[in-house]
């Protein structure tokens, strides 16, 4: 398809340059004198010029037309998929909801299961976790850095040293008994 269009656009601009010609000679078969031929001349020469550059500016605006065309067609074959997996896929979302509210699979509430391949039978929470966006994270914390006390300030930046430095492992983090709020 973009042959296609390149093909009819390079046969637009040659009969444009034909047509060009074919008028220069007209003017140059009438007698004039040397200075108006060199005027005309250099008219004709600058004609040319932005015609061809505007014939390029067009060629190539329809070019990314017709790729953004393809493009999006791809790009709506891709998202609308298929009927089955589409319900699947709900189907597993809707279940990782179920769980996650009230610990409880889509069987167990009566309603279908979803058909999962072994590829999907990863942990969803792990999933979830690894995949979360990490900005809005960042907002969150440096929007609540400046609220914490001093003694959740230390914990908070020795959590974070010791995770700087690779040392993991499970941290066990006991507030206060009177304060009976964590952050």
């Amino acid at each position: 398809m973009l042959r296609l269009t390149e093909s009819f656009l390079q046969t637009q601009q040659r009969l444009q340059h034909q047509r060009i010609i074919q008028a220069n000679i007209r003017v140059s078969e009438e007698p004039v004198q040397t200075q108006q031929r060199l005027q005309q001349k250099r008219i004709r020469q600058e004609y040319l010029r932005v015609s061809e550059e505007s014939i390029q500016i067009q060629q190539q605006q329809r070019i990314r037309k017709e790729i953004l065309r393809t493009s999006d067609y791809r790009e709506q074959r891709l998202r609308v998929g298929r009927p089955q997996q589409i319900k699947n896929e709900t189907l597993i979302l809707l279940e990782d909801k179920c769980l996650s509210i009230c610990g409880e699979k889509l069987l167990q509430l009566g309603l279908p299961v979803p058909t999962i391949q072994a590829h999907h039978t990863l942990d969803r929470d792990l999933l979830r976790e690894a995949n979360h966006d990490i900005t809005i994270s960042q907002h969150m914390v440096e929007g609540n850095k400046p609220r914490l006390t001093e003694d959740q300030r230390t914990d908070y930046e020795t959590v974070m040293n010791l995770i700087a430095e690779g040392n993991g492992g499970i941290l066990f983090l006991e507030p206060l008994v009177e304060l009976e709020r964590h952050f």
